[in-house]
């Protein structure tokens, strides 16, 4: 694990420096709103974003239904609980939930700062958790699902890799969450929010 890396309260993270490159970068506004035309046409263009917020969660740790809210693909917003759903989800589970032991988080922590490097992408803050991760990070002329599937299959791959007597079927959901940031401040924020969750 780098120097710089910390573990607080159980949870794997490093404060990485925010370039200066990126900090001075002139933007048009500090903030964005739903009624420009360019975000509500979905034209953003890579020159346009700052970098990525990408969260994901362990295997049967969030499913549809759960009481603190999920997300439906197919409606906006975060859903309510929903215990006959959530129960469905149990029921059809192809594997005991994961929950991630200190000795898995930091095997995963080691392959997404190594995929990262190896890719060129630079990482603002990145907290594995035992049950979801979060990363911020740049990744130029990258679509953030790329970015996220190849994460995810690298830490997959690393953590096979290292526990080949004792592993789960499947580490990760499907999927996750792809956020885009495009200011200054909400890079802060997001950095903000992953070091002191």
């Amino acid at each position: 694990m780098p120097a710089a890396s910390a573990q607080a309260s159980g949870r794997f993270y490093e404060r990485f420096p925010l370039r200066t490159h990126l900090a001075s970068r002139e933007r048009p506004s500090e903030r964005c709103s739903l009624t420009c035309t360019r975000c509500r046409t979905n034209e953003i263009t890579m020159s346009d974003l700052l970098a990525y917020f990408l969260t994901w969660t362990t295997y049967g740790t969030w499913l549809p239904g759960d009481e603190r809210g999920w997300v439906d693909r197919r409606v906006p917003g975060v859903q309510p609980s929903d215990q006959a759903k959530q129960a469905r989800a149990q029921r059809i589970l192809r594997g005991q939930p994961v929950r991630l032991t200190p000795q898995q988080r930091r095997i995963a922590y080691n392959a997404i700062v190594g995929t990262c490097q190896a890719k060129g992408w630079t990482v603002f803050a990145l907290n594995v958790c035992s049950n979801h991760v979060h990363v911020v990070l740049e990744a130029p002329d990258e679509t953030p699902e790329h970015v996220l599937s190849g994460l995810k299959a690298w830490a997959s791959r690393t953590l096979n890799q290292a526990l080949s007597q004792v592993r789960p079927s499947r580490w990760w959901t499907r999927h996750g969450s792809t956020r885009y940031i495009k200011t200054v401040a909400s890079l802060n924020k997001a950095i903000e929010y992953v070091n002191h969750q």
